[in-house]
């Protein structure tokens, strides 16, 4: 079938929806991707109210468990959870797929729901359910791990986020036993194992409460990168410094060109600071090359913060002027003092039979002279 006739079909198919939608059932188009041993789908379905809009989900569901299953010809087919039962209508050819569907939900499983506390659900929140394959073995595990009385927004986030029970006990063995509902949902969704929290184990978070390991794996802070800047000099840091690298921008690229230029005692805090204010190894390799004797790393951050770029320098350099460090050109910087102020003043001084100095030419911009 053409692409065209395809989304003909689906467009047919989702007018169906909506005015079933308006009746109490729940009802769908989808459309597929198969897989080896799963099929991807897609299911939508607009609402007969168009404030609502559309909804949609994403599922894989495993060949074997969809009953009644052909390729290539339009049949109907299904799969059977403890939440309900989605039925479908279409055809798979090749690879692809699309026709309707409907899901009827379980009397039983609502009726275990409203048992639970779970009243007055709506079939999409049912659904939801379904989808994550959630049934009363997964609620009473979850009860038996201590997450009772658990909203069914919670349910439904676990559900979307395929949170298992094995991954809460995973997590659960890393010493978090009390972690709540909403920090677990957090970690999963940040992608973060238990591999992941005894890799970091290694490498400084042996005592980190999840709120700090959930900073860790946000911020990007892994076993290579750690290993890495140990290796640029910061074997002693801790892992809270290494998660505030990650923040700044601070790589062991960086950490190491500063290196190169004889910065080897640079503290963690230093370097952090270098990137804040933007002192980046060309700048600080520029203004060492000038030849100042008071460079330092205090210098460099200082010459930042007040907008003393090294063409800057250079220009002042270029007059000749003596007595210069890089402190009073900062204080030139700070008065506004530029390459012509320093001309013009050097000339305005020679004429009156005084000597230039970095003092007087301040003192001259200060008094506008």
């Amino acid at each position: 079938m053409t692409t065209l006739k395809m989304r003909l079909v689906i467009c047919l198919t989702l007018s169906t929806a909506m005015l079933a939608a308006d009746s109490g059932h729940l009802e769908g188009g989808w459309v597929a991707r198969i897989k080896p041993d799963s099929i991807q789908m897609m299911l939508v379905m607009f609402q007969e109210d168009e404030s609502k809009g559309q909804w949609n989900s994403t599922v894989s569901l495993k060949k074997d468990e969809c009953a009644g299953l052909e390729m290539d010809k339009e049949h109907d087919f299904k799969v059977i959870r403890e939440a309900g039962t989605l039925n479908f209508h279409g055809k798979l050819s090749g690879n692809r797929g699309f026709g309707s569907f409907d899901f009827k939900t379980s009397e039983k499983f609502t009726a275990l729901l409203e048992k639970k506390g779970y009243t007055k659900l709506s079939p999409e929140k049912i659904f939801h359910l379904f989808i994550g394959d959630v049934d009363s073995k997964y609620i009473d595990e979850l009860n038996k791990l201590g997450y009772t009385e658990i909203p069914i927004e919670k349910l439904i986030a676990f559900a979307v986020h395929r949170i298992s029970i094995e991954y809460i006990k995973d997590i659960h063995s890393l010493g978090y036993k009390d972690i709540s509902l909403s920090k677990l949902l957090s970690f999963r969704i940040h992608g973060i194992t238990k591999q992941y929290a005894e890799d970091m184990k290694k490498y400084g978070a042996q005592d980190v409460s999840p709120n700090e390991l959930l900073e860790l794996k946000i911020h990007g802070v892994t076993p290579e990168f750690v290993e890495k800047m140990r290796a640029a000099g910061y074997k002693d840091v801790p892992i809270s410094k290494m998660r505030d690298f990650k923040i700044h921008g601070v790589d062991p690229e960086f950490a190491k060109g500063m290196h190169d230029l004889g910065f080897t005692d640079l503290s963690a805090s230093r370097l952090i600071e270098f990137k804040i204010q933007g002192v980046s190894v060309d700048f600080a390799k520029r203004v060492s090359e000038v030849g100042f004797s008071d460079f330092s790393e205090s210098r460099l951050v200082e010459l930042r913060i007040h907008g003393a770029t090294p063409k800057y320098i250079e220009d002042i350099r270029a007059t000749n002027l003596e007595g210069l460090t890089l402190r009073k050109l900062i204080n030139f910087r700070i008065h506004g003092v530029n390459k012509e102020y320093v001309e013009y003043a050097m000339k305005k001084l020679a004429a009156e039979g005084k000597n230039a100095t970095p003092e007087r030419i301040v003192d001259m911009k200060i008094h506008s002279k």
